[in-house]
């Protein structure tokens, strides 16, 4: 009867384990080779929103690996995915300065503190700090 037991126990743990990564391969699926672009930074429930001019993007590619605009910057870097928890790292940027209404560097910034997003519909949602977000629409 224990082994039976034990049986029943490690295939119950089989069928759990495999059932959570295809979510995470379903969630991260959804990340990757889309143009995100950035339409607001989200601070306590208000949103700030770049002027039409300002171009903020990212696309996640599957080999862990970014690219994007950032203003009137390139941007490159990795990532990490670990079911809705992403870190961002090694980002490098050309260095144009963008002007001083730029949000390239608070960009920069949200983006190296990311601690998880959240996809809905076409939105995806990173999170960087307690109440704060960058909102991105798929183009």
């Amino acid at each position: 009867m224990k082994i039976l037991n034990l049986i029943f126990f490690l295939i119950l743990l089989l069928f759990t384990l495999s059932c959570n990564e295809s979510t995470t391969e379903t969630k991260s699926s959804e990340l990757l080779n889309t143009s995100w672009v950035l339409e607001a930074f989200e601070v306590n429930g208000i949103l700030d929103i770049p002027p039409g001019t300002q171009v903020y993007n990212i696309q996640f590619k599957a080999d862990n690996k970014f690219t994007g605009k950032n203003d009137c910057n390139s941007i490159s870097g990795e990532y990490e995915l670990n079911s809705n928890n992403i870190e961002i790292d090694n980002i490098s940027s050309t260095e144009v300065y963008c002007g001083k209404e730029s949000m390239d560097y608070r960009f920069l910034e949200a983006l190296r503190g990311a601690e998880s997003y959240k996809i809905e519909g076409n939105e995806l949602s990173i999170y960087y700090q307690a109440n704060f977000r960058l909102v991105f629409i798929d183009e």
